[in-house]
């Protein structure tokens, strides 16, 4: 997980759960955010707000929005910080500088649904990079 910035904003640095989870719970960086509504991806939504709560301040939403090009428009035009998936930082946007978060991040367990009978041989070949890949990463 990744948050995108307004240029403009306090936060030019990255952001260390020690210092912006500190600033956040006292209120002192009381930013809005701007996240993806919750269907999108209910459990990473209520993950990235629980680790907020459990650092101590509830995130003040100014507004939800997808897909990831939308979340960091609004953080260009200073709606609020944004949080989206890592991968997302290739898009690059004036006015916006991406800033990793040290903190836990959200943990997704994933699965992979498939008919048993007559599996394609590509689709054999997924389900071992897959089962190879979770093993990993345990």
């Amino acid at each position: 997980m990744i948050s995108a910035a307004p240029v403009v904003s306090q936060w030019k640095t990255p952001w260390r759960s020690a210092a912006w989870l500190t600033a956040m719970a006292s209120g002192e960086a009381n930013e809005p955010v701007v996240i993806f509504p919750r269907q999108i991806a209910p459990q990473i939504y209520d993950t990235v707000l629980a680790l907020c709560r459990d650092a101590g301040f509830s995130v003040k939403i100014a507004m939800e929005a997808y897909p990831a090009q939308s979340i960091i428009a609004l953080v260009a035009c200073g709606v609020g910080l944004g949080f989206i998936a890592s991968e997302n930082q290739r898009l690059t946007r004036d006015g916006v500088v991406y800033r990793p978060i040290t903190a836990p991040g959200p943990h997704l367990d994933v699965g992979v649904a498939y008919h048993t009978d007559g599996i394609a041989p590509a689709s054999q070949a997924f389900l071992a990079a897959a089962r190879r890949a979770g093993r990993a990463m345990r």
